[in-house]
């Protein structure tokens, strides 16, 4: 083989290691605004990794955080995801234009609590899958608590939304101030006062505040969290909320 072939192909392999590689492209889609004591963020292909305040968020990392952490997330249309307490959340999808508010947010309630805050793109824009049922928004502050492994309550603080059970083709609406139940056979408006009590995230009814974390934690060991990959330093609380 000739010296110009053997430089020719020497290039050619170079040129192929410095193409970006498509399964290891990420997506940013917000930045976590402040971290309480401890979360985690697992992207697609990648083992586990801390979280800390600013570090950016990007689209199907699930987001997890310990028994006494809780982290404030703020997705690149405005909308807020208040993570609380031994939660999880992923991101499935996120389309959004600069300009204008048009694009699609599709949000996967794993377990815990969250609190769901709207941003600038039109309310059926939003769908939100907390495992027993699919949230359709309208314009909403809500909260998400799993009360049991097939029940959620659904607190809604602002707006009001439309929930279909995985088991049902029809869904049923609740509007400001109202709690509902909801199982994979039902959606039933119960009472406020008889409803497990609301997560205390982010302030309640659209002011943030403290984002539900305890004082102290641990982070988690490899054993705790099912074998996702390891840890390294704690997550740096104490950064600012959103104004």
């Amino acid at each position: 083989m000739s010296k110009r072939l053997l430089s020719l192909t020497a290039a050619a392999a170079i040129g192929l290691m410095l193409l970006p590689t498509a399964g290891f492209a990420q997506e940013v889609v917000g930045a976590a605004n402040r971290v309480d004591v401890w979360a985690y963020q697992t992207a697609p292909g990648q083992g586990r990794a801390d979280l800390f305040t600013n570090d950016q968020v990007v689209q199907n990392a699930a987001i997890k955080t310990v028994p006494t952490g809780a982290v404030l997330l703020t997705i690149k249309d405005g909308t807020q995801l208040f993570v609380g307490p031994s939660s999880e959340v992923t991101l499935d999808e996120f389309i959004f234009e600069d300009e204008g508010d048009s694009g699609s947010l599709k949000l996967r309630h794993v377990s815990g609590a969250l609190r769901f805050v709207t941003g600038k793109m039109r309310a059926p824009s939003y769908r939100i899958n907390i495992g027993v049922a699919t949230i359709g928004i309208r314009g909403t502050d809500i909260t998400i608590r799993e009360t049991d492994e097939d029940e959620r309550h659904v607190y809604v603080d602002d707006g009001a939304i439309e929930v279909t059970p995985n088991n049902l083709s029809t869904s049923t609406g609740a509007a400001k101030g109202q709690v509902m139940r909801v199982t994979p056979d039902l959606a039933e408006i119960v009472d406020r006062g008889s409803a497990p009590a609301q997560p205390s995230l982010g302030g309640g009814g659209g002011q943030p505040g403290d984002i539900g974390a305890g004082e102290e934690g641990e982070p988690e060991t490899d054993e705790e969290s099912e074998g996702e990959g390891s840890s390294g330093q704690g997550s740096g609380g104490g950064g600012e909320g959103p104004a």
